[in-house]
């Protein structure tokens, strides 16, 4: 997905042009005081953390719709209605190409988990077999509190360091998108 009207940026704002590229859709689903996250494990490389979402397609009506698509995907899941809480930018290339710095775009979601059942997880990675040398999914519920999340290694680390900072306003968050007050 591109951007209509590109920016102009960088120390010759008239030369290089910012584009976003790719839009995710992610959620801190939050349940009890603990966060609901995918243990990637990946041959030949270090286990890792990521939370549940993911591509904003070009049939989604908008980000939320993309969001509650990627939580039925990965989770079979639900969630209340999400609170943007993040916004990550990052470049996709080292430098601009052209004139034009690619940028990936991660809107992150604050939302309370209401329902799960992993038997109807419906994304790519869990339906088509040659996705399977791609590694696992599984969900691990980690606690709430800078200790425990301070000891996985959640991607991205700018995310990372962000739930780590804001754990209780993140529960908070999470109740309030459960009663439908913003």
């Amino acid at each position: 997905m591109t951007q209509a009207d590109p920016r102009p940026v960088g120390d010759d704002p008239a030369s290089v042009r910012e584009v976003v590229v790719r839009r995710s859709a992610r959620v801190l689903a939050v349940n009890d005081g603990r966060l609901a996250l995918l243990r990637r494990t990946r041959p030949g490389m270090p286990v890792y953390y990521v939370t549940p979402g993911g591509k904003v397609e070009e049939d989604d009506a908008d980000v939320v719709a993309a969001l509650h698509r990627e939580v039925r995907e990965e989770l079979g899941g639900v969630i209340t209605d999400p609170v943007q809480v993040f916004l990550l930018t990052e470049r996709i290339d080292d430098g601009p190409v052209d004139g034009v710095r690619r940028l990936r775009v991660q809107h992150i979601f604050a939302a309370e988990l209401v329902s799960y059942d992993l038997s109807a997880r419906s994304g790519p990675e869990f339906t088509e077999p040659e996705m399977a040398v791609k590694g696992t999914y599984d969900l691990e519920w980690v606690p709430l509190v800078p200790e425990r999340l301070g000891a996985i290694h959640l991607r991205a680390p700018e995310l990372a360091e962000y739930v780590i900072r804001n754990c209780a306003a993140l529960a908070a968050e999470a109740r309030r998108s459960a009663t439908g007050r913003h």
